[in-house]
């Protein structure tokens, strides 16, 4: 977050504040939703490997992102993807 703070020129705890006083939830929160709904749609609308897609999305390792991707949906990047696309 702090990245996103810097670039507006403001402190990472200023810019929680404001933004927990405007939605009820944290900037971190909005943060962790738009790269969920990203690696959503890049696991479900393009070829790219859960690797590939880990290090696009700003992840160190695809470890730290299947864990954080399980931790939000509770299945792994790969359970995801295939149980999107049997439905369909």
């Amino acid at each position: 977050m702090s990245e996103y703070a810097e670039l507006l020129h403001v402190t990472p705890k200023y810019l929680s504040e404001v933004v927990k006083e405007e939605s009820s939830s944290t900037a971190l929160e909005h943060i962790h939703e738009q790269v969920m709904r990203e690696a959503r749609n890049q696991l479900l609308h393009t070829h790219k490997s859960a690797k590939e897609i880990a290090y696009h999305l700003g992840f160190t390792t695809p470890s730290q992102f299947g864990r954080f991707f399980k931790r939000k949906t509770e299945q792994s990047p790969i359970q995801f993807r295939k149980s999107r696309r049997t439905e369909h």
